[in-house]
């Protein structure tokens, strides 16, 4: 827990469905596309003064401009919410991205002044970041990933997959060491697998590297369409989207030195997702946690 300044994006502000306008999404959870645009609202921006702005992005938007000139995104969305508000063309600087299914926070510079501090933070690693996700699947790699309370490091070399444009894997072509810190937070069993609540803390920028790496585990990301497993007991509850959220960011100001942390509150269909798994736990096996036993070591 960083020392310094805690903000906190209002409640409920932006969930899977709620939280932006014009917004209409089709297709299963690889196929979403934005059509039209994302209207930000003051209750998307999380922390802003003249240097920095920090924004609770919506599901399905691109941090950044891509080849579909259809598709809105967070640079060009946030532009317009400052324009609209100044009256003029701002400055604006995007120095890290979410993937588009990933909702959360997102950090970007006002200033031209603000850009080298932000740049070496990302660059050193010195920011802290913080995602909440759902992982799943049949049987993971040990028990010790589905026992509430646990952490390991998931320390895996990341590279692309063979064949498959986009896609990556431990272990892939050009591989680049990547270590994510992952925290049990709550676990179940179900018939047919099991699933948990994961807090991920990536110390390495590879791509999709959270995603990658709890596959890896045995642990898929419900809704991911590269990477993720949704077990046949889980299809009727799954609300249809990624569960991956960027829930916290932990930095320096570029200008005042004072060290920050912004949060954004898990979407609400995170939390309802997860309690409905929970109650068709303790229906078919009489138990809400499930605790490895004699489980020891892991990957990391």
């Amino acid at each position: 827990m960083g020392r310094g300044c805690l903000w906190h994006a209002a409640a409920g502000a932006l969930s899977s469905d709620v939280g932006y306008a014009r917004l209409l999404l089709r297709g299963r959870a690889g196929g979403f596309r934005v059509k039209g645009e994302w209207t930000v609202r003051a209750s998307d921006v999380v922390y802003e003064d003249e240097w920095i702005i920090v924004v609770n992005k919506a599901y399905g938007v691109p941090s950044q401009p891509t080849r579909d000139p259809d598709r809105d995104n967070v640079f060009d969305a946030v532009t317009r919410y400052l324009a609209r508000r100044e009256g003029k063309t701002p400055y604006l600087g995007l120095h890290h991205r979410l993937d588009a299914l990933t909702t959360g926070l997102l950090l970007l510079t006002k200033a031209r002044e603000a850009n080298a501090s932000i740049s070496a933070q990302f660059q050193s690693r010195r920011i802290g970041k913080s995602y909440c996700a759902i992982g799943a699947g049949s049987a993971p790699v040990s028990e010790t990933y589905i026992r509430p309370g646990a952490t390991w490091t998931a320390d895996g070399p990341i590279g692309e997959a063979p064949g498959r444009e986009q896609r990556f894997m431990v272990g892939g072509r050009g591989r680049r060491p990547a270590r994510t810190e992952i925290l049990c937070e709550r676990a179940v069993r179900f018939a047919g697998g099991v699933a948990g609540m994961y807090a991920c803390h990536p110390l390495t920028g590879r791509t999709h590297q959270i995603r990658v790496h709890l596959a890896w585990c045995g642990l898929g990301i419900v809704g991911d369409p590269f990477y993720g497993e949704l077990p046949r007991a889980l299809r009727a509850l799954w609300p249809g989207r990624m569960c991956l959220h960027a829930e916290r960011l932990e930095f320096e100001h570029p200008m005042t030195g004072e060290r920050m942390e912004v949060a954004a509150p898990r979407p609400e269909a995170f939390v309802r997702f997860f309690e409905k798994i929970e109650r068709m736990s303790r229906a078919t096996t009489g138990r809400e946690f499930l605790w490895g036993e004699g489980a020891s070591g892991g990957r990391g």
